[in-house]
């Protein structure tokens, strides 16, 4: 899955998934090209699809930072995605507690 690329890739995953693909900006257009409510209909998508966002953010802190290269682009990518996900997350009552460590 992307979790598992994300976890395992260290900087290859940032370089390719993040920096090459655009993952931030794919994950945008789910939220903003379709009614997520739809695309991710059950609480449970939805917070793994959180979960993702935020194991990609952390990715780019991380290894970003280690790489020492500018962070920018990814910076305005996060930016950009934080209005599709705070109306989804204001949607979504709560995330049930197992979910929050796997989200594979």
């Amino acid at each position: 899955t992307i979790g598992s690329l994300l976890r395992s890739g260290g900087r290859s995953a940032y370089f390719h998934l993040i920096a090459r693909v655009g993952l931030l900006s794919w994950l945008r257009g789910i939220l903003e090209g379709r009614d997520f409510k739809s695309a991710l209909h059950t609480i449970t998508l939805r917070c793994k699809f959180l979960h993702l966002i935020t194991l990609a953010l952390d990715i780019i802190a991380q290894e970003g930072s280690n790489a020492g290269i500018d962070l920018g682009t990814a910076a305005n990518e996060a930016s950009n995605l934080s209005r599709p996900v705070i109306e989804m997350y204001i949607e979504t009552e709560h995330c049930p507690q197992q979910q929050n460590e796997h989200f594979d």
